[in-house]
């Protein structure tokens, strides 16, 4: 059954409780929350709908709500006991946050719970039995785009190609918490492109009703939809900077027991990195030589770098870590990128071959890959190159340099050529070996030139 995952941010509030009648295309649902709507709509069309309702730590800091009795009497007797005594002994409370919003009356209707982080100060006072203590939250608003990016991230590896709709509901209220969703919608969007290449992907969607006014006359309120779209352009998210003495892995897996995750990650991102400037600078048969990795084993590292974050940001509740955005953002990217590319090269039957690649597969495979990727001067290019080589060289069956072949006796060009490499879509004359086998022609980068050439990709990033 296809899935629907929706995120909302969670209420606690004289009014959280109560039923509003909200409607979608002529259906209508009276529930306490809109996303509750959301999904019992979502069920008629035959979806199996997730909720994840997200409640900022901070939301229970509020002595006015506390002191009125319309709120005693709206909200369930456990749950407002168990309030009060978080109102009591708020340390407490905030080495387990989690465990205070499972008993959310709103948190039994949903797939899970999860608490992010909080800006701001808040007092307790004025509340009989409770000490008066002031409650400052120490955290950075990028922290809670990287919590709520990374679950959704997650989920969608997790449930796989069974989700077929993101919604986020940005109807309770207009905060930081949910310019926060919408951001951490936006990256998700982008990751879900390049994860996929861009293929097919679940679709990303705002969902928000009428404003909803207290005392107001209205009886009836609308949801609706907004989808959201971003064009993944063939550009990496890393650069060679990023790469070089490990600059990356170690702000990411900076301590000293994680060298080996360190590593791991390092070697991932470099190999992304090759492979991704093989394709964009049309070196196709360097791409060959770049399988090391397995989908599984890049997975691996995007989830134990996933599994990081959420250790990170979670580890405290008054303070969050300020994790740097835009490292971690852009390592989730390009090891999903990393993915999406590799499934791909899995699709067209890329793979290397100890005895040289067949010049006319690679023009053949490639023309699919450049195609997927809008590089259309690429593949005219290409096909320019292997015209030329399968009219020119002279037939051999042994392995001989493609310079030789092609402009023999010539021997103005003795050494590699960075310049020549990416003006000939790779197969640069000094570096590049060719024979014949069965009429077809077979080439192969010659060892000794691997380290010189994964140098000229790095550096063209």
């Amino acid at each position: 059954m296809e899935r629907a995952i929706i995120y909302q941010i969670g209420r606690l509030d004289l009014n959280a409780f109560d039923k509003i009648k909200f409607c979608i295309e002529q259906n209508c649902f009276e529930t306490s929350l809109s996303s509750f709507a959301i999904s019992d709509f979502l069920k008629t069309k035959g979806y199996n709908p997730e909720v994840i309702l997200l409640y900022p730590v901070s939301l229970i800091f509020n002595s006015t709500l506390i002191k009125k009795k319309e709120f005693q009497t709206k909200c369930c007797s456990e749950f407002y006991e168990s309030l009060v005594k978080v109102l009591e002994k708020p340390d407490d409370y905030l080495k387990n946050p989690v465990m205070f919003f499972k008993k959310h009356p709103h948190s039994k209707e949903v797939e899970e719970c999860k608490v992010i982080h909080s800006l701001g100060e808040y007092d307790i006072y004025n509340i009989p039995d409770i000490p008066d203590k002031h409650i400052p939250f120490d955290c950075s608003y990028s922290d809670i785009v990287l919590m709520i990016m990374t679950d959704m991230i997650k989920r969608c590896l997790t449930k796989g190609e069974e989700i077929k709709r993101v919604i986020v509901d940005i109807s309770s209220g207009h905060n930081i918490y949910v310019f926060a969703l919408i951001e951490a919608l936006k990256y998700l969007n982008v990751w879900l492109k390049l994860y996929n290449c861009n293929k097919d992907a679940p679709t990303n969607e705002i969902a928000f009703s009428d404003p909803i006014i207290s005392g107001g006359k209205q009886t009836e309120y609308k949801i609706y939809f907004e989808k959201q779209s971003v064009k993944a352009f063939f550009t990496s998210p890393i650069k060679n900077e990023d790469i070089t003495n490990f600059k990356l892995a170690k702000a990411i897996f900076s301590d000293i027991d994680q060298r080996e995750k360190k590593q791991k990650i390092q070697k991932k991102l470099e190999k992304f990195l090759l492979l991704f400037s093989a394709i964009k600078n049309n070196a196709p048969l360097a791409v060959y030589h770049l399988l090391d990795h397995e989908v599984k084993d890049i997975l691996q590292i995007l989830e134990e770098l996933i599994n990081h974050i959420e250790k990170k940001l979670t580890e405290k509740y008054n303070t969050s870590p300020k994790l740097n955005k835009d490292d971690y953002t852009n390592a989730i990217l390009a090891l999903g990128f990393y993915i999406g590319i590799r499934k791909l090269l899995q699709e067209v039957c890329i793979s290397n071959e100890a005895d040289g690649i067949n010049i006319k597969n690679i023009r053949e495979n490639f023309q699919k890959i450049y195609n997927v990727f809008g590089l259309n001067l690429n593949d005219t290019v290409l096909g320019n190159e292997v015209d030329k080589i399968e009219k020119g060289i002279k037939p051999t069956t042994e392995w001989t340099n493609l310079i030789d072949l092609l402009y023999a006796g010539d021997k103005s060009i003795s050494t590699p050529q960075k310049r020549n490499f990416f003006a000939h879509a790779g197969f640069e004359g000094c570096v590049t070996e060719c024979k014949m086998k069965n009429d077809h022609i077979y080439v192969r980068y010659k060892e000794t030139y691997i380290d010189t050439i994964n140098s000229w990709l790095k550096e063209s990033v």
